[in-house]
């Protein structure tokens, strides 16, 4: 019986180191699967941050043209209101009131009215030849006066502008912003 013995004990021997190898193999393959998977699921969040900024940075690209649009529709529009202003001004007389503005950047623009013109048509043509300049009042130097947004419907001869004037422009209070 012996020998019936001994190969019993090698088939257990056998099933024994198989099923340990296959153990074995099974918790290799089970932390390799969850290793995969946990790299896969690293990839798929790190795609996800990806497309994610990708598309923050296609809104912002598109809110920053679409300001640049707006931004350049408002020069459009405030260049064509300048062109008709500069329309409507009557032609500039021989004899008349003589106005000199200067600007904050140093300019200086000279040109003559009659002298029954509103103030409007001064501030029209300001705003005509220097498309920087917007939201402002004028002031006289010698005598000091300050000429606002409700003194231009008065002429230039109502005003003591009348043979000549030097005029400064000044930016409009915030309590008169909204008088334009």
């Amino acid at each position: 019986w012996e020998h019936l013995l001994e190969e019993s004990r090698t088939e257990a021997r056998e099933r024994q180191n198989s099923r340990l190898i296959r153990e074995e193999q099974e918790s290799e393959y089970a932390r390799a699967l969850a290793e995969d998977q946990a790299r896969e699921e690293a990839e798929r969040a790190a795609a996800e941050h990806e497309e994610r900024q990708i598309a923050e940075a296609t809104a912002a690209v598109q809110r920053e043209a679409q300001r640049e649009r707006e931004e350049v529709e408002a020069l459009e529009q405030r260049a064509a209101a300048r062109r008709a202003k500069a329309a409507i001004l009557p032609a500039e007389p021989e004899d008349g009131t003589r106005v000199v503005v200067k600007l904050p950047d140093g300019q200086r623009l000279n040109r003559r009215f009659d002298k029954t013109c509103a103030l409007q048509m001064v501030v029209d043509w300001i705003e005509s030849e220097s498309p920087d300049i917007y939201g402002f009042d004028l002031v006289s130097n010698y005598p000091r006066k300050l000429l606002t947004a409700d003194m231009r419907c008065k002429t230039l001869e109502e005003l003591g502008l009348h043979p000549a004037s030097t005029l400064f422009t000044k930016e409009q209070e915030e309590a008169s912003d909204g008088e334009e």
